[in-house]
């Protein structure tokens, strides 16, 4: 922990991370005989630059009321004694990091879905069931576990296939698996499925740096090839 004072105020940096990977930050002022906690509204800021504060703030507000904590203005606060300090830091940087987790991984999901079912029915009907496999927690080269959709083995040839949403936070998440993936000794092609590949604008251009980009309706043939090249 780190603790930088102010006139009238502390700020504490705790070991507790945002999506982006930012520590969570909690502001600590003096209110009466007692002392404000607050998020300062970092976690709606974080959702916010993905497009998740709407989720952020629904969900900010039931988490609130689970842990007796309050809500107002987009951040996170409550009211501690000095012997209550310690664990009131603790619970507002956890509820907003937490929250701002779940709020992330609601919009990255969306679009996400549709696309991964289509893609295993395509895959399985070109190559096979016993040649395509759902790998939740397929291992990088840095050991970090990712979320891809199937892994198609077809003779000498094996592809990480990944259904991406047409958001930023998809394809984020898409680029870093695919990246940490194709860093493996002896790794598979990469290959990105979205929806509308010009309908993804210059996020296209992020995907393209880690593989294959080909839309969830591509011909058969454009399938195979992506796997054989």
């Amino acid at each position: 922990m780190h603790v930088r004072e102010m006139k009238n105020e502390c700020l504490v940096s705790v070991p507790s991370f945002y999506p982006s990977g930012a520590g969570a930050i909690v502001s600590i002022t003096v209110e009466g005989n007692a002392f404000r906690v607050s998020d300062l509204g970092f976690g709606y800021r974080e959702s916010k630059m993905v497009g998740a504060e709407v989720v952020f703030v629904r969900r900010a507000k039931k988490a609130a009321d689970r842990i007796g904590v309050q809500f107002l203005d987009r951040s996170f606060s409550a009211i501690a004694t000095f012997e209550q300090l310690a664990a009131t830091i603790t619970d507002i940087s956890g509820v907003s990091t937490e929250t701002t987790h779940q709020a992330v991984a609601r919009i990255q999901n969306e679009g996400e879905g549709e696309v991964a079912s289509h893609l295993l029915e395509k895959l399985t009907a070109l190559f096979g069931a016993s040649n395509v496999e759902s790998i939740p927690d397929f291992r990088g080269a840095s050991s970090r576990e990712w979320d891809i959709t199937a892994v198609v083995k077809k003779g000498k040839q094996t592809a990480a296939f990944k259904a991406v949403g047409n958001h930023a936070m998809s394809v984020y998440y898409a680029h870093a698996a695919l990246n940490d993936i194709a860093l493996l000794k002896n790794a598979p092609k990469t290959i990105s499925v979205v929806k509308n590949i010009t309908e993804m604008g210059n996020l296209y251009n992020i995907l393209a740096q880690v593989g294959d980009v080909i839309e969830e309706d591509a011909s058969n043939e454009a399938f195979k090839m992506a796997l054989a090249a």
